[in-house]
């Protein structure tokens, strides 16, 4: 059984990725199309934007590898379910380049323009796994972030 055009398109994105080509990563959307990363308030409007985002990913992570684990055609949009590899070559987010190998989960969310192209990808992912990767933070779990901030503020457990 072969792909859908969709689940087509968002295989070719994501295998642009992995060559590191953010232009052709873009070829499948929309000219209007947005991107989103709910849990860092990420969101950017317009391919000029979302292609900028991509660029600097990859400069950060040149050997970004997207392993799809499943691929869902759900009608109006696809979901794929990553773990996405890489070493963190450049500055990212504030981080300098540290050398680390990351493995992250990743659900990506495409959603398909009337015309059938990409018209956003919504990337939904707890930022802290990588950021535990990275040694920027202690631990991936948002809770036990927040109570070791309040003992370092001085405030204790609340």
């Amino acid at each position: 059984m072969s792909a859908s055009p969709t689940v087509a398109a968002v295989r070719a994105h994501l295998a642009a990725e992995d060559a590191g080509d953010a232009g052709r990563a873009l070829e499948q959307f929309a000219d209007d199309c947005w991107y989103a990363i709910p849990a860092q308030g990420v969101e950017l409007r317009g391919k000029a934007a979302v292609r900028d985002h991509h660029e600097r990913l990859l400069r950060a992570f040149p050997d970004l590898r997207n392993v799809v684990l499943g691929c869902h055609d759900a009608g109006d949009r696809v979901f794929a379910r990553l773990r996405v590899e890489r070493t963190h070559r450049g500055a990212w987010g504030g981080v300098a380049a540290t050398g680390r190998r990351l493995a992250t989960a990743a659900l990506a969310e495409f959603v398909i323009a009337p015309d059938g192209r990409l018209e956003a990808e919504v990337v939904h992912a707890n930022p802290l796994e990588a950021l535990h990767q990275l040694g920027a933070v202690p631990t991936t779990n948002a809770f036990e972030l927040a109570a070791a901030w309040r003992e370092l503020a001085g405030e204790g457990a609340r």
